[in-house]
């Protein structure tokens, strides 16, 4: 079983401290590819599914006055919910609909034997207050796994019952996977319809096995459409996972009755060869998003492009359709390291420390379209530890992994950071993963970073799980919910919230699912969010929770670059850059706090450190004496409180 191996992470805001840095400890990312090739079917271990819980106080800034968590349903098992590039919530906010399409098994929907391979939805018509759930038709025959699912409208349709489920996956039988099932069904279930599309009718390809396809995400839009972008590998391939190629699903909804009919369309991007293994490249995960009319789709696939590349720099290559997924266009390479958040913040080769390659993995990634048909992903950005193509992948261990939206532009694109993760990934090697009763790996998590949107597409709403004591528990062994939000009209934007810490569902929301897109209420815009409860083992009955409370008002977007936990409102470069002897720079703060500046070198060693005591709030200008120090590239990090920014300086 191939496992996907994540950087070592760190939260707060986009730089922190190098103190510690360690340039020679390194961790590599792993392409993604499915996790499960065949798993005995669930225990069947009961949980209580009485719901909902108990309404508890939330004292968060910007979160509403209560929290709420209500179960909505149960799986046989946690592979259901395992991915969080799978969509299993999607939202319909005109009609109110939440709906949550998951595994069966459990205390809700049939019992043993089959009951992983039925499909369920569990869905809301009152924003979320209240919750139904449904069985979805599928051919028990064969074992249908990780359902994606999202809400599919007819035109002038105001009866959320009425409203259909496209939902599909993959499905597989005795140990090999065979295909997509393809599905729809109205919530009134009077109209249902499945489709079985083997491989081999998708592709023409010959025999499917040992070719494996990439978790189904599935995109709903306006237009009575659905997509899903799937990625065919060959994983008996040793020792690398061979990317062959992708396909895009399009779904659309028949003239006169409420099922999809299904057509499928070959993209195939071509990435640089790992030399020492010809047959491989460097490809390492893959996304789509789609405008809310369905007229503009992304398809994009993180790796090394084989004819242009920056650097042998991983980033994403992004096709574009403008008609409806039947044809697509590669775009241009861009080359990230000229976006200067980007080029000024990541750590440098370990061989060439004057050259900085943007390292974009998508290990944890997401994607949707804003109301200019812009592509936005959100996803972290840290600098390749190698550009050497045998070793793409690589990165510092230590280097922070910040977050930015990648968004395209008229003329290419450009970032902005907006967080830091502060924890690392829960591998499967972690004390804390959970473990199977079979004889595969146990299971880690990561930190489900989602992006959700306003229906059009002007605020967009970036969503993850951190841990907030790091000393005590260095992994995303308790996670707490997260969001940002910013404005894509004025450049306004909120603060990073955490909107669970220091309530009853602190430190206890794991294998989060958001929203596709949010419901408004006036100037309040709720985010929908779900969490699971898992048994002791990964095949143990699992509980789903609808999370009710995670919003932001309108009140709480803002100009600048402030963050009220970080507290630095600004630093600049400083100046001259390079030099020698002296230089300054200019610390801007929000308010008063107890300022210092540490200066370490390539390699993280402490060489200087001014300690300025309690400084009051506004603008202050810091000389910097270099003439003890040997040439070469220092950094000097600015702490303010418990916020910290770091920028590089150049010795000569």
């Amino acid at each position: 079983m191939k496992k996907l191996v994540l950087v070592t992470l760190a939260l707060g805001v986009c730089i922190a401290s190098f103190a510690q840095k360690n340039m020679r400890s390194i961790t590599k990312v792993s392409p993604r590819g499915i996790v499960e090739k065949s798993i005995a079917e669930p225990n069947q271990v009961a949980l209580n599914a009485n719901g909902p819980v108990k309404i508890i106080n939330s004292n968060m800034k910007g979160g509403k006055s209560t929290l709420n968590k209500t179960v909505i349903g149960t799986s046989g098992n946690m592979l259901t919910v395992q991915m969080s590039d799978i969509r299993c919530l999607s939202v319909w906010p005109d009609l109110n609909l939440v709906a949550f399409t998951h595994r069966s098994g459990g205390s809700h929907g049939p019992t043993p034997v089959t009951a992983a391979n039925y499909q369920r939805v569990s869905f809301s018509i009152d924003g979320g207050s209240t919750f139904r759930d449904s069985l979805l038709t599928s051919d028990q025959t064969w074992a249908n796994r990780y359902p994606s699912g999202v809400v599919v409208n007819r035109t002038g349709n105001t009866n959320a019952m009425h409203a259909s489920i496209a939902f599909g996956g993959p499905y597989h039988l005795a140990g090999a996977w065979k295909g997509h099932y393809l599905s729809s069904q109205r919530l009134d279930n009077s109209i249902s319809h499945y489709n079985y599309l083997p491989w081999t009718v998708l592709t023409g390809v010959g025999t499917s096995y040992p070719y494996q396809v990439s978790i189904l995400n599935m995109a709903g839009c306006s237009d009575m459409t659905a997509h899903g972008l799937t990625v065919y590998w060959d994983e008996t391939a040793t020792p690398n996972i061979i990317f062959k190629y992708a396909e895009m699903l399009n779904g659309s909804m028949a003239a006169s009755v409420d099922t999809l009919d299904w057509t499928h369309v070959l993209i195939n991007p071509k990435f640089a060869h790992i030399p020492s293994d010809p047959t491989a490249v460097n490809y390492l995960n893959a996304g789509q998003a789609w405008s809310e009319d369905g007229s503009i789709g992304y398809a994009y696939f993180f790796g090394i492009d084989s004819l242009v590349n920056f650097n042998n720099s991983c980033e994403p290559i992004v096709y574009k359709s403008t008609d409806k997924g039947a044809t697509w266009t590669k775009m241009p390479i861009f080359d990230f390291s000229t976006i200067s958040s980007i080029g000024d913040s990541i750590w440098p080769l370990y061989a060439n420390q004057t050259t900085y390659v943007p390292g974009i993995f998508g290990s944890e990634q997401s994607g949707t379209v804003d109301a200019n048909g812009d592509l936005h992903i959100v996803t972290e950005v840290v600098g390749q530890y190698t550009n050497n193509l045998d070793s793409i992948g690589y990165s510092y261990t230590n280097e922070p992994k910040k977050l930015y939206d990648l968004h395209t532009t008229s003329t290419g694109w450009d970032a902005t950071c907006f967080a830091t993760f502060k924890s690392a990934t829960v591998l499967y090697t972690d004390a804390n993963a959970l473990p199977t009763t079979g004889t595969g790996n146990a299971m880690g998590w990561d930190h489900r970073l989602n992006l959700s949107r306003t229906v059009d597409g002007t605020k967009l709403f970036a969503v993850w799980t951190d841990v907030v004591d790091t000393a005590t528990y260095p992994n995303n062994a308790l996670p707490d919910v997260i969001a940002y939000s910013w404005d894509i009209t004025n450049g306004h934007h909120t603060t990073v919230k955490n909107f669970t810490t220091m309530t009853a569902y602190d430190g206890d929301n794991y294998w989060m699912h958001v929203g596709d897109r949010v419901l408004e209420n006036g100037t309040e815009f709720d985010i929908p969010v779900t969490t699971t409860l898992t048994g002791s083992y990964q095949e143990d009955t699992c509980q789903h929770f609808y999370l009710s409370g995670i919003y932001f008002n309108a009140a709480d977007y803002t100009t600048g670059i402030i963050d009220p936990v970080n507290n630095i409102s600004s630093v600049s470069q400083n100046y001259p850059n390079p030099f020698n002897g002296t230089t300054s720079f200019s610390v801007s703060l929000v308010k008063s706090a107890d300022l210092s500046v540490i200066v370490t070198n390539i390699v993280g060693q402490k060489v200087s450190e001014i300690n300025m005591g309690t400084v009051t709030a506004g603008s202050h200008t810091i000389n910097l004496d270099a003439t003890k120090l040997t040439s070469g590239i220092y950094f000097y990090t600015v702490k303010a409180g418990e916020g910290s920014v770091t920028k590089k300086m150049i010795v000569e």
